[in-house]
């Protein structure tokens, strides 16, 4: 009689940090893996995950881009309460919220834009 044993992998998920803005590209010398978080009670609160200074940062960089596509909306920063941020998009002249949402969509949002930006720079040479 033959007997099989399952396969386990011992492999480790990473992820990369984002030490300077959302969208930089770092040298791969520069890159320290940190293990993924695996369970979902080992997943911090929205305000232990992204500190409000770098959101704030997030949201001005994203204001100064929508700037020059789009002059009739801004981001701001709003506290539902002293546990979670939510950052608002919002249209400036009827002030109207048109979205709410967590601060890692903005910090993905602003690396997706910065990325499409600096493709556009890339070709231009």
């Amino acid at each position: 009689m033959m007997v099989i044993e399952p396969i386990q992998p011992n492999h480790q998920k990473t992820m990369m940090p984002v030490d300077a803005y959302p969208g930089q590209k770092l040298e791969r010398s520069q890159e320290i893996p940190r293990p993924v978080v695996e369970r979902k009670n080992e997943i911090p609160n929205a305000r232990e995950e992204i500190p409000r200074e770098e959101v704030e940062k997030a949201v001005d960089k994203l204001n100064r881009f929508m700037g020059l596509i789009n002059k009739g909306m801004r981001f701001e920063v709003h506290e539902e309460d002293e546990e979670e941020i939510l950052v608002r998009i919002v249209d400036q002249d009827s002030e109207q919220v048109l979205k709410e949402s967590t601060p890692k969509w903005v910090m993905e949002l602003l690396h997706n834009l910065t990325d499409v930006a600096g493709l556009f720079v890339d070709q231009r040479v």
